[in-house]
């Protein structure tokens, strides 16, 4: 818990030290994001199942600071009898421009599926990303989705990120 409320007050003096990121209406960002996978519950057992997982997403710019996102996903986990569920997702982004790094804050609403059912559900991320070079950024996100049953409470990820910036 207390790493959580470091990140986030580190998120909280980037945006106020930083002027906000103004991506373009013609700017696209496509990323590749492996993950490490925890659900709370899953399946209608108790406890935890771990897993990986993997995901793309797209990002495209709106002249601000908001950037339209879309987002599919697999996860699979270890010692559930249904271990694989499959997400799509789609919201906003606010990202702020911090020299060479830049923190986001992402919510983004789908459907997931597993255990035979499937269910709508939100995501709610933090996220960091590093330009390599002015198209080309490494990250960090960490993402929490509540679940209700079969699936179970919640579905917590954390994401590796390499992403493409394109004009278009």
């Amino acid at each position: 818990m207390r790493a959580l409320v470091c990140i986030a007050a580190g998120f909280a003096l980037s945006a106020l030290a930083a002027s906000s990121a103004a991506a373009g209406e013609d700017e696209l960002i496509a990323a590749v994001e492996p993950a490490f996978a925890v659900i709370d519950g899953g399946n209608g057992a108790d406890g935890l199942a771990y897993g990986l997982g993997a995901g793309v997403s797209a990002w495209v710019g709106t002249d601000g600071p908001l950037w339209l996102a879309g987002a599919v996903g697999l996860t699979g986990h270890f010692g559930l009898d249904d271990p694989v569920t499959f997400e799509a997702l789609g919201g906003l982004v606010y990202a702020f421009d911090v020299f060479t790094v830049i923190p986001y804050v992402e919510g983004l609403a789908g459907f997931i599926t597993g255990n035979g059912g499937v269910q709508p559900t939100a995501r709610f991320g933090l996220g960091l990303d590093y330009l390599v070079s002015r198209t080309v950024s490494v990250g960090v996100v960490g993402r929490v989705r509540p679940l209700s049953e079969p699936l179970g409470n919640a579905l917590i990820t954390t994401h590796l990120r390499i992403a493409v910036r394109l004009e278009y």
